[in-house]
C-alpha cells in the first residue's frame, strides 16, 4: 500500500457491509413491487436495479464485473420482452448465479470454495449416518421454532401466510420448480458460506430475510430471519454446510408441494 492511500480491497468490513446491505435492500424492495404487478416496466426497472446491485456490491469488495452485469441486464430485457414468465425465470436463475459467482470471484477461488465452506459428500457409512442425524436434528429445531413463531404471530394477528400462496399462484409450477429447488445450494453458499464468514450471523440473517421480501409477507420475512439465525448458528458451530443445504432443499420441496396442492394437509 502506498503511504496515505487506502486501496479498495483494504476497505473496512463495516464499509463493505453498508454497501452490500443498502444494495440488497434496494433490489429486494423492487422484487416486492414485481410481486404486486408483473408490469414489463417494473420488470425492466428491477432488472436495471439488479445490475446496480451486483456492480455496486461487487465493486465494494474490490472487484469489477460491469461487463457481466451489462450482459445479464440485456438478457433480462430480451427475456422480459418475450414474456413475464421468461423474465421471472431469468431473474431467478440470474440471482442464483450471482449467489455462487460473487463468492468465487471475491475470494479468487472456484470449485474449491465449496469444500472450504463446508460442503462435503459423505464417503463412508459413519459419515453418512452422522450427516443424516444432523439433518434430522436441524429439521427438528426448525420445525419447533417455526411452530412457536407462527403461534406468536397468530397472537398478534400478524400471520399473513396467505400472501405467499397468492404470489406463488401467479407463477406456473413448471417455472418455479427447478429454481426453487436449486436455490437451496446457491443461497447456502452465499448466505451461510460467504456472508457469514465476512460479516457474521446477524448481517447474513438480515440479508437472507430481505431476499424473501418479494412474497409481500411479514410471516415469510420473520421465518426467513429465524431460519437464517438457526442455520448460521449451526454452521458456525459445526463448519458443515451440507446439512443446511439438504434441509433447505427439503423445506423448499415441502413448501412447493403444499402451495401447489401436490400433497394435502
Amino acid at each position: 500500500m502506498v503511504a496515505g492511500v487506502v486501496t479498495t480491497s483494504e476497505k473496512s468490513k463495516p464499509e463493505n457491509l453498508e454497501v452490500l446491505l443498502s444494495s440488497f435492500i434496494l433490489y429486494f424492495l423492487f422484487s416486492f413491487l414485481i410481486s404486486k404487478g408483473m408490469s414489463i416496466f417494473v420488470q425492466l426497472a428491477a432488472g436495471l436495479l439488479l445490475v446496480a446491485t451486483v456492480s455496486y456490491a461487487t465493486l465494494a469488495l474490490g472487484k469489477k464485473v460491469m461487463t457481466f452485469s451489462l450482459a445479464l441486464f440485456l438478457a433480462f430485457v430480451a427475456a422480459s420482452l418475450l414474456s413475464w414468465e421468461f423474465g421471472i425465470l431469468l431473474g431467478l436463475a440470474g440471482i442464483q448465479f450471482i449467489f455462487i459467482f460473487l463468492p468465487m470471484h471475491a475470494e479468487r477461488k472456484w470449485l474449491s470454495i465449496f469444500a472450504e465452506y463446508g460442503v462435503q459428500i459423505p464417503e463412508t457409512a459413519p459419515v453418512f449416518f452422522k450427516l443424516a442425524l444432523r439433518c434430522i436434528l436441524l429439521l427438528g429445531v426448525l420445525a419447533i421454532s417455526y411452530v412457536l413463531l407462527i403461534l406468536l404471530l397468530n397472537q398478534f394477528g400478524l400471520n399473513d401466510l396467505a400472501n405467499i400462496t397468492a404470489v406463488l399462484g401467479r407463477i406456473p409450477l413448471y417455472l418455479i420448480l427447478v429454481p426453487a429447488l436449486t436455490t437451496a445450494f446457491a443461497e447456502e453458499i452465499f448466505f451461510r458460506g460467504f456472508l457469514l464468514r465476512r460479516f457474521g450471523i446477524l448481517a447474513s440473517s438480515v440479508l437472507f430475510m430481505f431476499s424473501h421480501v418479494a412474497y409481500g409477507s411479514l410471516t415469510e420475512l420473520a421465518v426467513a430471519f429465524l431460519v437464517g439465525l438457526i442455520f448460521c448458528a449451526y454452521v458456525k458451530r459445526t463448519r458443515d454446510l451440507t446439512a443446511p443445504i439438504i434441509v433447505h432443499f427439503a423445506v423448499n420441496a415441502a413448501s412447493i408441494a403444499v402451495n401447489y396442492g401436490l400433497i394435502g394437509l
